[in-house]
């Protein structure tokens, strides 16, 4: 007959529960252990978001969480219209659950403050450059929202839209105005897979795009004023967000004078 092997408390509390791995945590390791184990190395570019759903087998949401992640904790870069990219670690160690932990506490705050940072600049920002673009910059605009149309529906798309926005700062030549609107892109890169977590669309991708740009060709910087801050709204709406619109209500009873646009 088989002794019953007695364990003490010391050694029985070894034996603790297995727990559960979430399948973010799972996707946020294997990428962690491919740049710790330098396979990965600091300016490697990542697959693209597609080829990685299917090279991991997970799904568009579980990838984003466990990229912003990665983002966050600056393991990874987002570089506006090129991808994602491996930063340097200095031997730094950090395990998946740390990563998404950090993910969770600190991503809705820091959304909603974008969303009200986008709201008041770059409405403003589209207005100027309705009053000042040069028919270059127009181009640039048109040219980058086919990029945007070419792109669907993958998540280039998104990060081409943040280099349309780009170009609109450039067109109301502020160097002021352009360095603020850089620094605001930059955070948003960071944040942007969790922000649009939906398949980039021709309706809210291409076409909210094209109407901001005609206004801003027919020079009328109260339309594209108006149209900036409806885009914004859109997409803040979609994630549950809840944006102070006191300025916005203000400057649109400001339409400007013909004499503001000489």
């Amino acid at each position: 007959m088989a002794s019953k092997l007695i364990l003490d408390s010391d050694t029985a509390n070894n034996f603790s529960p297995v727990k559960k791995r979430r399948v973010t945590d799972q996707v946020v390791e294997k990428i962690l252990n491919l740049i710790n184990d330098k396979i990965l190395l600091p300016g490697d570019k990542l697959p693209s978001q597609r080829e990685l759903e299917r090279m991991l087998d997970v799904s568009r949401s579980t990838l984003r969480e466990a990229l912003s992640g990665l983002i966050m904790t600056g393991y990874i870069e987002s570089r506006i219209g090129q991808g994602f990219y491996v930063c340097s670690t200095n031997g730094r160690a950090v395990d998946a659950v740390e990563v998404t932990a950090e993910n969770s506490r600190h991503i809705h705050k820091v959304i909603q403050q974008i969303y009200e940072s986008r709201a008041v600049i770059e409405t403003d920002i589209s207005g100027l450059a309705a009053i000042r673009a040069r028919q270059s910059d127009i181009k640039k605009l048109y040219r980058c929202v086919k990029d945007i149309e070419r792109s669907l529906p993958d998540e280039e798309a998104l990060l081409k839209g943040l280099e349309f926005h780009q170009i609109i700062a450039e067109a109301a030549q502020n160097s002021i105005l352009y360095d603020i609107e850089q620094k605001m892109l930059e955070h948003l890169s960071k944040y942007i897979l969790t922000m649009y977590n939906k398949p980039t669309t021709y309706e809210r991708d291409v076409k909210l795009h094209l109407d901001i740009i005609k206004a801003i060709e027919s020079h009328d910087c109260y339309l594209a004023r108006d149209l900036a801050y409806r885009h914004i709204m859109l997409f803040a709406e979609a994630q549950g967000f809840k944006i102070c619109t006191f300025f916005h209500n203000y400057y649109s009873s400001q339409k400007p004078s013909d004499n503001e646009h000489s």
